[in-house]
């Protein structure tokens, strides 16, 4: 899959599942999604943990805007989920983070 990214793009991939070493495209990233999603308590987080990582990444859309979203669409019926999503996102945030300094 690598070779149909365009030169410009961004991958992200999970390095919990996935060698470095197999990974030869230059604007890759690797996150222990899985390993970040176990220290949450909830490995149905990977996907958040990800999207955390990419708006750290490419800083295009504003945090406060996403976090509205998930609210709106999660709802009343799933409330108790916008808490471990919210902490799933700014995990990948912080993991960025920390991998650039």
């Amino acid at each position: 899959f690598q070779n149909r990214i365009h030169e410009d793009g961004l991958l992200l991939y999970n390095s919990s599942l996935i060698d470095k070493e197999k990974v030869t495209f230059k604007n890759s990233y690797g996150i222990p999604v899985n390993d970040l999603a176990n220290q949450l308590g909830n490995p149905k987080v990977i996907n958040m943990i990800m999207l955390g990582a990419y708006l750290e990444l490419r800083k295009t859309y504003n945090l406060e805007n996403i976090l509205h979203t998930l609210q709106q669409h999660l709802g009343e019926r799933k409330k108790d989920l916008l808490d471990i999503n919210i902490k799933a996102i700014e995990a990948g945030r912080k993991y960025i983070m920390e991998l650039m300094l």
